[in-house]
């Protein structure tokens, strides 16, 4: 959904200024209705489901960027050549600030803030499951092993403001090919400890990777329906806001033609509304959002990113 759009530099911290609920929250809720009300703790779990008093996980790229594919031998410091930026990595899922079990010193292993993509995921490595991370999380451990009900992306961006063939008149995102994707990570199982995963070795699950020369390498392609988040505004040099919101009961069920003439009106993909991403992230993994450019001319002008991760207790 495209929310504003103007010459001025957007301020994250006021556009996002409404209160986000915390473990502390849900915990202090939970004790009043299981302890002075008696409910069992099993329905004051689904009461608090059901009213979508979710835990609430924010993280945020605020440091503008460009990103641009370069031109086969040429190099220019003023953007991210390659075409592909991992512009955002969220924390670890079940993780919550201060409230962290006797194994949190493993988390400070964790940098969120490095830009740098993990290594491709092997065939043979064992990723970690939701389970492991029990002893880590201590008492905020959440109770469901795929736990997450809501991503709420907040992006500030636009592209280089014009390009060689007209603007569609009936869609504004028609032929951009300035993008974002969704990715995941996932960590390695410790050798040692197997009840632990090694904080020190996160993999890259999405974007898919594939054997070369004899090493791996992600797989980086043009749109990728399953994971496009949201298109710029093609040509256009104003910075926009899209709020993109996909929820684990999300579930398309217009038939195909007016789904893709709808979601790509937005552009959106007519295949993320699905809900399969949000229900198949699990307790420990790690959201990454890249921003994407394809084709010499071609600029992802990036203010800002924010994502908010939802979470039952």
């Amino acid at each position: 959904m495209l929310i504003s759009s103007g010459n001025d530099k957007p301020d994250p911290t006021t556009a996002l200024a409404q209160r986000q609920t915390t473990i502390r929250d849900v915990l202090e809720l939970r004790a009043i209705l299981s302890g002075k009300l008696r409910l069992p703790v099993e329905l004051v779990d689904l009461i608090l489901d059901m009213a979508e008093y979710w835990v609430c996980s924010r993280t945020q790229m605020t440091q503008s960027c460009s990103v641009a594919q370069a031109i086969r031998g040429r190099h220019d410091n003023s953007f991210h050549s390659s075409g592909n930026l991992l512009a955002l990595r969220s924390d670890i899922i079940g993780r919550c600030a201060g409230h962290d079990g006797p194994g949190s010193q493993a988390f400070q292993e964790y940098q969120p803030v490095d830009r740098t993509p993990a290594t491709p995921a092997a065939p043979n490595e064992k990723l970690c499951s939701g389970a492991s991370f029990a002893e880590c999380l201590g008492d905020t451990m959440p109770g469901l092993t795929y736990p997450v009900r809501k991503l709420v992306f907040t992006i500030w961006s636009h592209d280089q403001g014009w390009a060689s063939e007209g603007r569609d008149p009936t869609n504004v995102y028609n032929n951009s090919w300035t993008w974002f994707e969704v990715g995941l990570e996932r960590f390695v199982q410790h050798e040692e400890k197997t009840n632990m995963p090694d904080l020190s070795k996160a993999r890259t699950v999405i974007p898919r990777s594939q054997a070369k020369d004899g090493d791996r390498k992600l797989d980086m392609d043009y749109h990728r329906d399953q994971y496009l988040i949201q298109l710029n505004r093609q040509a256009d040099s104003i910075t926009a806001q899209h709020c993109v919101e996909w929820r684990w009961d999300d579930s398309i069920e217009l038939d195909q033609g007016r789904a893709d003439t709808e979601f790509r009106k937005q552009g959106r993909s007519p295949t993320t509304p699905s809900g399969e991403f949000v229900r198949n992230l699990q307790v420990g993994d790690i959201i990454t959002i890249w921003a994407k450019a394809r084709f010499p001319g071609w600029r992802n002008e990036v203010e800002s990113v924010t994502l908010d991760v939802h979470w039952a207790y």
